[in-house]
């Protein structure tokens, strides 16, 4: 099973490879942080040359954009912008439509309901602009892995 998962059998392998998955996570935490371009570049440089097997990166990928997600979802004030933001991050860790429907259901819908509560915002809102819904709505189809970012 652990080789399934991309961990190495042998234990020795095994420790390695959770120190290089911990030294990616940082550096991808530190991108999502700044939100630069040569941030998620140097992300992708330090990936390539640990030579992790590619689900560990793929899920060092995932948990950074989930804590972010986390993060989002306690935030009382978040709006479009917000939802923008981690639409760019989808884009910038390159996670794929699959890794995202897995992340909504793995989190019972959290990114679904995150979503709603923006639209809901938009909806009562007194200059409802029904423009920034349709982004809202597309957004929201990136995020739960109905839709290509295009």
């Amino acid at each position: 099973l652990a080789e399934l998962i991309g961990v190495p059998a042998d234990a020795a392998a095994a420790k390695a490879a959770a120190e290089a998955t911990a030294q990616l996570r940082q550096v991808l935490d530190a991108a999502c942080a700044s939100g630069d371009a040569a941030a998620f570049e140097a992300a992708d440089s330090v990936e390539a040359s640990l030579g992790l097997p590619q689900p560990l990166c793929a899920k060092a990928r995932l948990d950074a954009f989930y804590e972010r997600l986390s993060n989002a979802a306690e935030d009382v004030r978040l709006d479009e912008d917000g939802l923008e933001t981690l639409t760019a991050l989808v884009r910038s860790l390159r996670l794929d439509r699959m890794q995202l429907q897995m992340l909504n259901e793995e989190t019972e819908n959290s990114t679904e309901e995150l979503i709603a509560r923006v639209r809901k915002d938009m909806l009562n809102s007194p200059a409802r602009d029904n423009e920034a819904i349709k982004r809202v709505d597309k957004m929201k189809d990136i995020l739960l892995g109905r839709r290509d970012l295009v």
